[in-house]
């Protein structure tokens, strides 16, 4: 896909914790199609509901999307899963209506009317800082 999004899109490593997978990844869901096009989404705990209503942990202002409309999970295998929360325009992945489905990086689902791609990046080590110090003398 040429969109911009997935040239830098890594497969995570199995077994990592979530911290773990953290230190090494930036995990985030960029809205494709939706009233926050063009934004991106951290997924910055391993259990992240996503719907217009308050209580919901990423918040969209979308008619067509539940108060707690679904989950984004990470599992222990390294990888993610979206599951409906029981929400009436449900959850489509790959043309399809899931009650979830695993998901693997640059992989596009919809809540509603709303597209997101999941976009896992690999963090770039921090560069070494050397401090120069001049003699004045």
């Amino acid at each position: 896909m040429r969109d911009g999004l997935t040239r830098n899109l890594r497969g995570t490593a199995s077994g990592l914790s979530f911290s773990e997978h953290r230190q090494a990844f930036e995990s985030s869901l960029a809205v494709l199609d939706g009233p926050e096009a063009g934004t991106r989404l951290a997924l910055r705990q391993p259990r992240t509901v996503i719907g217009r209503g308050s209580e919901a942990d990423l918040r969209i202002a979308d008619p067509s999307l539940s108060r707690q409309h679904a989950v984004v999970e990470y599992l222990s295998t390294g990888g993610f899963r979206v599951r409906d929360l029981g929400s009436t325009n449900g959850v489509t992945v790959a043309g399809h209506r899931v009650d979830a489905a695993d998901l693997e990086p640059g992989d596009c689902f919809s809540l509603g009317e709303v597209e997101f791609q999941l976009l896992v990046e690999e963090r770039e080590d921090e560069p070494e800082v050397y401090e120069l110090i001049l003699d004045e003398s």
